[in-house]
């Protein structure tokens, strides 16, 4: 196998879902159809007829809705249902709660029927070295019994790719709140098992409430792998993320097809630098130049860096020195399953 398939094959795993340390190509096939994005504004003529018929429609919807949402507030326990984590009396938490119920239903992914994967998560941590302490984990897919993030998606197909980035989400959120989790929250996610942004973050948004985990340490990065549908359909869902009140990062920056055109369409809170940029900085005088007008642009642009894959001291003390304060490694903590992991002392020490 020469490097050109290597990297493809590299690329093509990312594509599916990033899993931070541990990566394996999975064998993917297909992509889901294009999504139809509605006009903004449609002017037609209609008869009386036809508008009486459109109220009609327009308040069996309401109806529906008000069902929906207090079917919803019933099967809450009555001591959650006025102070949780998400804040119901907050008029921007209720905005985003309402617009999220108020998409239509019945996009693709959501009306495919669910081929459940079993899985579950290992946790690393992303550290603050300036504080001394975690800033957030990355929550890293494995088997049920800790198998090997590869072998769970090997199992994930154009049938289940939905339900699949569903299902990694809502159990994210679950261990980590089980865990009594500080910090934030970091989750990959599948852009092309995204139909419509509105509509498929629901049971992100029923998860956070059910277990109590603030939506606002919660990020979600993904990298822009070869088999993205469309840069502009990316772009668009870190948008409605970003709007709905998550965090964003793009993940393995500066490696294949996540560079300078995505940030240039998309500023998100953060970027994590890929590891090969990061591996031997400290003694790798291109990489030291290369890096430094990375920082110095996203200093610009108001966007926090993530240095992956530290593994050494002389790496950390490059990223210390040029201000990074945000690093994952070894160095600091291996994954951990069903577990957050203790970090090193002496890697934490100046």
């Amino acid at each position: 196998m020469n490097k050109d398939q290597t990297e493809g094959i590299k690329a093509h795993a990312k594509g599916w879902v990033n899993m931070g340390v541990d990566r394996s190509p999975a064998t993917t096939t297909g992509r889901p159809p294009a999504m139809k994005v509605p006009s903004i504004v449609t002017i037609r003529a209609i008869s009386p007829a036809g508008c009486a018929k459109d109220r009609r429609a327009a308040s069996v919807k309401r109806s529906e809705r008000r069902r929906f949402v207090g079917a919803r507030l019933a099967t809450r326990p009555r001591a959650t249902r006025r102070n949780d984590s998400t804040n119901m009396s907050d008029p921007a938490t209720t905005h985003r709660i309402n617009e999220v119920q108020g998409a239509q239903t019945g996009c693709a992914g959501c009306t495919s029927p669910e081929h459940a994967l079993d899985l579950a998560f290992a946790f690393q941590p992303i550290v603050d070295v300036g504080a001394g302490r975690a800033f957030a984990h990355e929550a890293l897919v494995r088997g049920p019994n800790g198998e090997s993030a590869g072998s769970v998606l090997a199992q994930v197909d154009d049938g289940n790719r939905y339900h699949f980035d569903q299902r990694c989400r809502t159990t994210a959120i679950a261990q980590a709140a089980a865990l009594n989790m500080e910090g934030l929250l970091s989750i990959n996610f599948m852009p092309n098992a995204v139909y419509r942004p509105e509509a498929c973050i629901r049971s992100t948004f029923e998860a956070a409430e059910k277990h109590g985990f603030p939506i606002e340490r919660i990020i979600f990065e993904t990298v822009e792998g070869e088999n993205i549908i469309s840069r502009p359909h990316l772009v668009d869902i870190f948008r409605a993320y970003k709007g709905f009140g998550f965090q964003t990062a793009i993940d393995d920056f500066g490696a294949g097809y996540s560079g300078l055109t995505l940030l240039a369409d998309f500023q998100p809170d953060l970027i994590k630098l890929d590891m090969e940029l990061v591996r031997n900085i400290d003694i790798d005088s291109v990489r030291q130049r290369i890096v430094s007008g990375v920082l110095a642009m996203c200093r610009d642009l108001g966007i926090r860096v993530i240095a992956e894959g530290i593994e050494t001291r002389g790496e950390r003390d490059f990223f210390a020195a040029n201000g990074v304060t945000l690093m994952q490694g070894y160095l600091f903590a291996k994954p951990a399953f069903k577990a957050v992991p203790p970090l090193c002392a002496s890697a934490m020490a100046a």
